[in-house]
């Protein structure tokens, strides 16, 4: 497990990446995309305060979690491809399908989150994040990333991950209609095509007991399934066809999460 401490305020906080397992870290993680959406204008509030989508049903769903002295303060969800496809084709389906033609294994980040209360911090973290869900997917036989961020974002993991755009500019509704351009990186080759990326991904490993593939326990998947049919409930009331919020005294949260931001 990749560690580090740095203080802050004069203490000695102990960071670790890790994959959640635990109610509370799955909650908390939840919870903290939920939070950071509604701040960043990507959902209205919901009842429950925690953001639970169809693919966190699945046991092909990873959740990822970023720990800063025993807060979650940074989390992604890993999704890898399935019969249920991937949470960006609701908008990219000819992007993904392409993927898949060519042959490609594929996952999606989705659901990225960080509390944002210290630059710096955040900044060494997100690195730390986007490594552990690369050989994450590696371990997983994942040959591709997908991910889908807001346009102002994209040069970042182009950059820095090796990121490259694989669709055009386009909006979410189920994100508040924010823009999204879709972007993959190839496991395969970025040691290549982007050596610095590629060191950034892979230059600390995990320990592999950290990676092994692991699922909740059936109490939290019982509580996530509950969470999901509730606020699909209220999305069935309140939502207009096109997955827009209709005007009601009550908030709604949109259909899906699909839209990774940094």
């Amino acid at each position: 497990m990749i560690q580090a401490v740095r203080p802050r305020n004069r203490e000695n906080l102990q960071t670790i990446c890790t994959i959640a397992t635990a109610r509370e870290d799955v909650l908390d993680a939840l919870r903290l995309v939920h939070e950071e959406y509604v701040r960043s204008g990507l959902t209205l509030r919901n009842r429950t305060g925690i953001r639970v989508t169809q693919y966190h049903l699945l046991t092909t769903t990873e959740i990822l979690v970023g720990n800063v002295g025993g807060e979650i303060a940074c989390t992604m969800s890993l999704v890898r491809d399935s019969r249920f496809g991937l949470p960006m084709e609701a908008i990219y389906a000819p992007e993904v399908r392409e993927r898949r033609r060519m042959g490609k294994h594929l996952a999606e980040v989705s659901c990225l989150a960080d509390r944002r209360d210290d630059a710096e911090r955040t900044l060494t973290l997100m690195f730390r994040m986007i490594s552990l869900a690369a050989q994450v997917s590696r371990a997983r036989g994942v040959d591709e990333v997908l991910i889908a961020v807001h346009p102002r974002h994209s040069k970042f993991y182009e950059r820095f991950f090796g990121f490259q755009g694989i669709g055009d500019l386009k909006y979410y509704s189920s994100v508040c209609g924010n823009p999204a351009v879709a972007m993959a990186l190839d496991l395969i080759n970025v040691k290549h095509t982007n050596p610095r990326a590629h060191e950034r991904l892979f230059g600390h490993r995990f320990e592999q007991e950290d990676i092994r593939p692991r699922s909740f326990d059936l109490e939290v998947l019982e509580e996530l399934a509950d969470i999901y049919l509730e606020e699909e409930e209220t999305n069935r009331r309140f939502l207009t066809p096109d997955g827009v919020a209709q005007e009601t005294e009550t908030p709604v949260t949109a259909r899906s999460t699909n839209l990774a931001v940094a």
